[in-house]
């Protein structure tokens, strides 16, 4: 394949160097030619005969050399190309146009262009990519920016835009930020620790009474309130507060004592003389102790909430007492209350004031004990232990005047007294008013009551005392009628709670800002290709013949010696031979 730069020729003179040359060497040969045929000198001359006849001409002229049409390009329709240099300069890529190249055929001026296309193509692709790369990063960073400002706006930090800056400032604030949130997540734990606690005894509660528990307390609220206004002041028949003795109660010595009959003198002691008070009691369960200051265990059986042990011990008389015995009478009251009553003997002897075979005084005698007086007990220590472990209601009933009854082991109780009973802390004293009636079991003016929120089991003591020295009996009443009181039903109520909020403070977090691409200069070079052509050469017209002239007739003429036209033929000859000489040197310094 050739290719060239633009150019034109004209006429004929279009030769290779060979044909130069071969040019020069014909004219050479020529020249000798002429030379050997005419160089005669003048001796050598002989005198001729001058011609009569003229030479006939051609009966046709000699064709004159024609002149070539001039040589033609033919420019190469290049959209593709142009496409591409168009597109190059509009994404920002230097073009620089360079000289027209030519090609011998269309397809080589082709090739030329579709190559100079791709090339210029890629650079295309190259920069287009360099711009997406660069804009990518810089709409990424635009959203970094924004996102970061939003982050930092809503925690009310001061956005820059200043990466480094930025950063420095969101660390101090989520470092400040923890340590609050530690602060703040251990105050809402305790919080809420305490706020379930109250939602534990409010769901018991409102389920206790067949509510459901919500946990929202305005809703909770309002069904405790709709049910107190149905329920609240209600009679509750079907708790069973205390326990009562039934028509099945028996007694039976569990340790210390066991049973005896009843000694003639019990009833004067318990009932008096003039049988005017604790009338219910009976004397079928009369225990003696084994030993006088020991201690007896007796089981109340078949109550009515389960048995029942009482314990009596440190039977004490007084100080001018004979003590030789010591007896307890135990009853069922009309109204289920279980009477009690201690008592002494004080040996055999007359009643006396201070005398008696032992030097101790006591009461008169009577009955199968005839013989021995009945002796003045000064106190006794009662236990009380149920079986039960849901009794809410304890009465101590017949507390008689100027005795004094101190209780341990009943706190938490709610307390109630007859009119006729002084309390002092634990300690509760009757006055010398009136003598009490309630062993049956009824809470009346002489009686003490203790009332529990919870049934549970009842495990206490007491000591029951007389103030005087001359009391024959220390007898009291337990549970009965009095500890199944009515009882209303209370109004209920929830605590309210506060549900602890905690929302710990946001951390903030910014990214960085990506690397932005460099722009790329990019340059690229193209021309323009073409197709050189030579047009069809078009056919000679030919010439009219002529008609041949006659031969003239030459008159007679000196002979020619020669030299003359030797000479203006070597001249032609000369003329000639350098015309062609100087045509070839040109043509040579052309191509």
């Amino acid at each position: 394949m050739l290719k060239f730069q633009d150019f034109k020729a004209y006429g004929s003179i279009r030769k290779t160097k060979i044909a130069g040359a071969c040019g020069v060497i014909i004219a050479l040969a020529t020249l000798g030619i002429v030379f050997g045929s005419n160089n005669v000198s003048a001796d050598e001359v002989k005198p001729t005969t001058p011609a009569t006849t003229e030479v006939a001409k051609p009966t046709t002229e000699t064709a004159k050399p024609e002149a070539k049409a001039e040589e033609t390009v033919k420019s190469v329709e290049s959209p593709n190309l142009d496409s591409a240099v168009e597109k190059a300069k509009s994404v920002g890529i230097n073009v620089t146009e360079k000289e027209k190249v030519g090609y011998y055929t269309e397809a080589e001026a082709k090739e030329d262009e579709a190559k100079q296309t791709k090339d210029i193509d890629e650079k295309i692709a190259e920069k287009e990519q360099n711009i997406k790369e660069i804009k990518e990063a810089k709409a990424q960073n635009s959203k970094i920016n924004a996102d970061n400002k939003s982050a930092m706006d809503k925690a009310g930090l001061k956005h820059t835009g200043d990466y480094p800056k930025d950063k420095k400032t969101v660390d101090g604030y989520n470092a400040q930020a923890k340590k609050e949130n530690e602060a703040n997540e251990a105050k809402f734990k305790k919080d809420k620790l305490e706020a379930e606690k109250i939602k534990a005894k409010d769901k018991a509660i409102m389920e206790a009474k067949g509510l459901k528990f919500t946990g929202n307390y305005a809703q909770d609220q309002k069904a405790v309130e709709e049910w107190n206004k149905a329920n609240a002041g209600k009679v509750i028949k079907s708790i069973q507060t205390g326990l009562t003795a039934t028509a099945k109660t028996s007694f039976e010595v569990v340790s210390g004592a066991s049973k005896t009959v009843a000694p003639d003198y019990t009833a004067n002691v318990i009932q008096g003389y003039a049988r005017n008070t604790n009338l219910d009691a009976n004397f079928n369960n009369v225990f003696l102790l084994d030993d006088k200051s020991g201690t007896a265990k007796i089981k109340v059986k078949n109550t009515s909430n389960g048995d029942v042990t009482l314990t009596f011990s440190n039977i004490t008389p007084s100080a001018e007492s004979g003590f030789i015995r010591s007896y307890v009478a135990l009853w069922a009251g009309e109204d289920g209350g279980i009477g009690y009553g201690v008592f002494i003997s004080a040996g055999a002897g007359e009643a006396n004031g201070g005398g008696g075979v032992d030097g101790q005084g006591g009461g008169g005698a009577s009955g199968g004990y005839r013989n021995d007086r009945q002796g003045w007990v000064k106190m006794v220590t009662v236990g009380v232990l149920t079986d039960s472990d849901n009794v809410s209601e304890v009465t101590v009933n017949d507390v008689d005047s100027n005795q004094v009854i101190d209780v341990s082991k009943l706190d938490g109780a709610k307390v109630t007294t007859g009119v006729n009973i002084t309390q002092s802390g634990n300690s509760f004293t009757a006055n010398d008013s009136a003598q009490s009636q309630s062993t049956a079991g009824v809470l009346d003016s002489n009686g003490i009551g203790w009332s529990f929120a919870k049934g549970q089991k009842i495990n206490f003591s007491f000591i029951h005392s007389n103030t005087a020295d001359t009391s024959f009996s220390i007898v009291g009443g337990l549970f009965g009628r009095a500890s199944q009181k009515e009882i209303k039903q209370e109004p209920i109520s929830i605590e309210k709670y506060n549900d602890p909020k905690y929302t710990p403070k946001p951390m903030v977090s910014i990214k960085p800002y990506v690397a932005v691409p460099k722009e790329k200069e990019l340059e690229v070079e193209y021309h323009k290709a073409y197709v050189k052509e030579k047009p069809a050469t078009p056919p000679e017209t030919p010439k009219k013949p002529q008609t041949p002239e006659k031969p003239k007739e030459h008159k007679p003429e000196l002979p020619n010696t020669g030299t003359a036209e030797s000479s203006l033929g070597f001249a032609g000859v000369v003329g000639v031979m350098t015309t062609i000489v100087g045509v070839a040197g040109f043509k040579r310094k052309e191509d």
